[in-house]
């Protein structure tokens, strides 16, 4: 916007910004504005900042002027007590460890099973049934364990956290996820190391699993697609039949437990009409912490997903978030994240210890086999 625009700035707006000790042409490619459809507001956006705000053409010209000039001028007018942070440089975003040896790892993900009990139709993992697929060995799990302990001793961490995901449902392997636990909390007990378990799970359990998830876990993140008939659809047991009653089964115990958990949407384009008013159910029948809105990925049998128009989720997510905002429940998306300053994406170049089934490591949870 700052090279399209040619409209001179207000005779009164001179320089807001000639006090900052960011040098005007660093600030240049620091600084973004926005605009917000077709009214007078703009988007200001210093990422490396940490700083946004809301601002009118008027001002956001202003600005421009004084980035393009140099020029000092009374900082901070109009009120705008938001921008003060821009006057101080950021701190650099964290760096990861790769070139350090050995490896540290903070956290350990075991990928347990491919097996699933569900066939959902977009599964990046093309998720087998419950009687196929290879499913970890439990010394294998413990060995990642130990690998994890020792190395966090060795560094001087203080805590650690444990992990269940997989190209299919952890579920799958009970009693191998059941020892894994317990040899985690023991040995960190031992070591004098802090432990979070946590899980990625689909929801369908049975009534003995269910009621051991508030002993297991300290976090868990459940899949569930909204509406009930949009998440059968698309959420079906590996028999065909629907899967949202179990799950539902499984929500009511962690309210009633007060146990903290998230819930995760795959949206596909044919779910997209129903997202907010999803939301909307889910918040008014369930108590998730927070929900994750995460448009469907084109790998596995998601590869013959219809694409989501980004303009459309955008749309859908804004206005699931009216309801989230009324709820209290903080609405999220991976890629949306301007609160976060950091070099990496995910955890593929951060600290995790993820092991598949077979054995090997791998740097992406959703990278199996």
């Amino acid at each position: 916007w700052w090279s399209q625009s040619t409209l001179s700035p207000p005779a009164e707006a001179e320089a807001i910004l000639g006090a900052m000790k960011v040098p005007p042409a660093d600030l240049a490619e620091q600084l973004f504005a926005i605009p917000l459809g077709s009214d007078d507001t703009l988007l200001l956006y210093a990422p490396l900042h940490g700083v946004a705000a809301l601002v009118n053409r008027s001002l956001a010209r202003a600005l421009r002027r004084a980035i393009a000039t140099g020029r000092p001028g009374a900082f901070l007018r109009a009120g705008l007590t938001e921008l003060e942070d821009l006057a101080t440089p950021a701190a650099p975003p964290k760096e990861t460890d790769l070139d350090k040896a050995p490896p540290t790892f903070d956290t350990a993900v075991l990928l347990l099973s491919e097996r699933c009990t569900m066939r959902c139709s977009y599964c990046y993992a093309s998720a087998e049934s419950h009687q196929g697929g290879a499913e970890m060995p439990l010394p294998l799990a413990l060995a990642a364990i130990d690998e994890l302990t020792r190395g966090a001793l060795r560094a001087g961490l203080g805590a650690v956290s444990l992990a269940f995901h997989g190209g299919g449902e952890p579920s799958c392997a009970w009693p191998t996820l059941e020892a894994a636990v317990a040899h985690a909390r023991q040995r960190c007990e031992r070591m004098g190391l802090e432990l979070t378990v946590s899980a990625a799970i689909n929801g369908v359990l049975l009534r003995r699993q269910r009621e051991a998830l508030p002993e297991l876990f300290d976090e868990l993140s459940i899949s569930c697609d909204g509406l009930p008939v949009v998440h059968d659809s698309q959420r079906p047991l590996a028999n065909g039949g629907e899967s949202f009653a179990a799950l539902a089964e499984t929500l009511e115990h962690l309210d009633h437990a007060d146990f903290p958990y998230g819930l995760r949407a795959t949206v596909t384009t044919e779910g997209l009409a129903d997202l907010a008013e999803g939301v909307a159910f889910l918040l008014e029948r369930f108590a998730p912490q927070k929900i994750q809105l995460e448009p469907v990925f084109a790998r596995g049998r998601g590869e013959q997903s219809e694409p989501v128009d980004a303009d459309a989720f955008l749309q859908a997510f804004v206005a699931a978030e009216a309801a989230a905002n009324a709820a209290g429940v903080p609405l999220s998306f991976s890629a949306a994240r301007p609160d976060e300053l950091t070099t990496v994406f995910c955890d593929a170049q951060r600290r995790a210890l993820i092991v598949t089934p077979q054995g090997d490591l791998s740097s992406c949870v959703e990278v199996h086999n």
